[in-house]
Parts: C-alpha cells; structure tokens; sequence
C-alpha cells in the first residue's frame, strides 16, 4: 500500500514537472520581460533575437501598414506628425502660418491619419533650362509662408546663402554672384578655417524644406585688396567653390550691376535678404528663417573713401545679417546686386560695402 502511493505522489510530481516545463516553453523571459511566445505572428513585435527560436506553424504574412516613426498628435490614436506634402490629404501649395500658436507637430509639419500617410515624399522637379539672373519665386517654391514678421516664403530670394564654419555653425550670409562664387562681408570670414557654403536653404534650424538644400565646400577665399579692417573699409570677400551649385529653381545668382543695360532700378523697392546670425542668446530659438528687410535708398549717405551706403531699413531691432546681398529690383523684377551689409550703426540704420564701385575687382576673379 505504502508502495503505491508513493508511486502515485510520484506520478503527480511527473505531471507538474511537465506542465511547468510547457509553460516555461511558450513563455521565456528576456531581461525582465515576458514575451509570449504564442502571440508570434498576431500583430505582436519584439525587437530581440529569434534566431535561435523554431516554430512549428508557419508564418502569417500580413499587408499592414509600416509603423510610422512620427510623433502622435489628435484625438485619435492613429494619427501622427508628418511633413505636410508627405499627408495624402494635402493638394496645391504648402501655406506656413507662422501667425498662429504651435501645435503638437513642428510648424512645417501637419497631424495626419496613419492611412493618408505617403511613404515617400512626391517627387519635385526644380531643374532649370536657362541661366537668367536675379529670378524671384513668388510667394515661395511649393511654399508660402503667413508671417505679420519679416520671414520670407521658401526659396523667394534664391540667390542668398549661408556660410557655416568647420562645425557647421552659421557665421554669415552671402550671395551668389555665380553658380561657383559667393560674395560676402570680409569682417565676417575666417580666412584660415575650413568653410562651407549652404544654398536653397530656408530655415537653417529645420530640415523640413520641400526641396532639400545643397552644400559646397569653399575652395578659396580672396578678400579685397583694400581691405581696412579696423575701419571696415571695402568689407568685401569672394569664397570660391571647389565646385559649382546646380542650376535649379532655388538656387539661382543674383544680377551684377554691369548687366543692368537699359533697364533702371526701382529705388523705392529695395531691401536686405538673410539670416540673422545669432551667436549669443539665453534663449536659442526654434527657427531661423530668411528675413527680408527694406531699406530706404532713394536717402542714403555714399560716404567717402570707399563709397560705403548708409542707409535706413525698416528692422526697428538689433539685427546681424552679416554679408547679407542689398538688392534693387527692375520693371520686370529682376533683382540686381547694390551692397554687402557691413555692420549696423543702429537699429534702423545700417552700413553697406559698395558693391557696385568694385566691379572691376569682382570681375578679375570671376
């Protein structure tokens, strides 16, 4: 008798070995997680490695939806910040409002549902046939911007660049002169660090743009013979290109004065383009996108001895838009080349490297 129950307390033993060991078989744990083994193929992921791993049924193929790796944003569990033109349910051109307080998503993105979401973004073709000068994008490239500030719409101005430092800093804005030369302010480049120059860029904080932007390293820079630095005088430098930018519909030269020909400026409409260059601040802020700020021509000072233009701009704030291009345009507005901005004698008052009195010296290095 005594026999037989041992054999039976045995028998239980067996039984509850066995089970544990079919449980611990369809569950295992890795690092502090349970991870059902049971659950493979219904929609459950894991990011370990199942190599190891063989399952007896085979796998179900499914046609779901990648995951998308934006932020959540609405009231509904599907839906997630994505750059506006990648949202099926976006038609005609971008409009940024930057008038209106910031949601959820970044300001160049919108809060879309999982099944409108594109996978890639829609192709853009901003090739160029032609090789005019001083264009314009009205109302921005695929984008227009609602600003009550002095932002520009993406790619309006296609002829201004950034120039970024060995650790791809801002240190000022230029223009281009031609596809492989850059014009800017000589006060503001390091003549022995490795520079890059940016274009087709809007928001230098932001890589967001419709259109990608392009990057060239700069081969050379050669400052103006007369240069007088304390002073300022003929604040001017030309950054030549290892190689040259393409010739698409947001990166595009500005005109030369000596192009002009028969066709005359309109004083009354000209203006500053560029970044401010901001190098000291509590509070570093969430954007920096291209600022146009007029400037009052038809009264400025030509002061001697290099011809540098003092003029009044319409900024009533502290701005540093360095080696920004000053520019006029035509009847048919095709904008022309006037000035460098230099330095700034006050908040509406700014000072001018003269362009239009170096031509020969631009031209030698062209």
């Amino acid at each position: 008798m005594k026999i037989e129950i041992l054999a039976m307390e045995k028998s239980k033993t067996v039984v509850l070995l066995l089970i544990i060991l079919h449980v611990h078989f369809l569950k295992f744990t890795i690092g502090d997680n349970y991870v059902d083994y049971s659950d493979f193929g219904n929609g459950k992921s894991y990011d370990g490695d199942f190599s190891d791993v063989r399952s007896t049924t085979p796998p179900t193929t499914t046609n779901t939806v990648k995951p998308i790796s934006g932020k959540l944003c609405g009231s509904m569990t599907n839906e997630f910040c994505v750059k506006r033109d990648q949202c099926g349910t976006h038609t005609g051109k971008i409009i940024i409002d930057l008038t209106t307080p910031q949601g959820v998503c970044d300001y160049m993105e919108t809060c879309c549902q999982q099944s409108n979401i594109n996978q890639s973004r829609p192709p853009h073709d901003v090739n160029l046939m032609h090789e005019q000068c001083g264009l314009t994008n009205v109302d921005g490239l695929y984008m227009t911007v609602k600003s009550s500030g002095q932002e520009t719409s993406f790619a309006e101005y296609p002829w201004v660049v950034a120039i970024l430092d060995s650790e791809s800093k801002q240190i000022c804005s230029g223009v281009l002169i031609s596809h492989k030369v850059v014009l800017s302010a000589a006060s503001c480049l390091p003549p022995t660090q490795n520079l890059t120059v940016r274009a087709g860029d809007w928001d230098l904080l932001s890589d967001s743009e419709i259109v990608p932007h392009e990057n060239r390293l700069v081969e050379k820079i050669i400052v103006h013979n007369d240069l007088i630095l304390s002073q300022l005088l003929n604040d001017l430098a030309l950054a030549v290109l290892e190689s040259a930018f393409p010739r698409t519909k947001h990166i595009v030269p500005v005109c030369m004065f000596d192009d002009l020909g028969s066709s005359r400026l309109n004083a009354t409409s000209c203006f500053a383009i560029g970044w401010n260059v901001i190098k000291f601040t509590r509070f570093f802020p969430q954007k920096n996108i291209v600022l146009k700020i007029a400037v009052d021509t038809t009264t400025a000072l030509i002061k001697k001895p290099d011809g540098r233009i003092e003029a009044h701009n319409s900024a009533h704030r502290h701005l540093n838009l360095m080696g920004s291009p000053l520019v006029c345009p035509t009847e048919g507005s095709q904008y022309f080349l006037l000035g460098i901005w230099s330095y700034q004698l006050q908040e509406n008052q700014t000072v001018f490297a003269n362009v239009t009195r170096n031509l020969q010296w631009i031209n030698e290095h062209l």
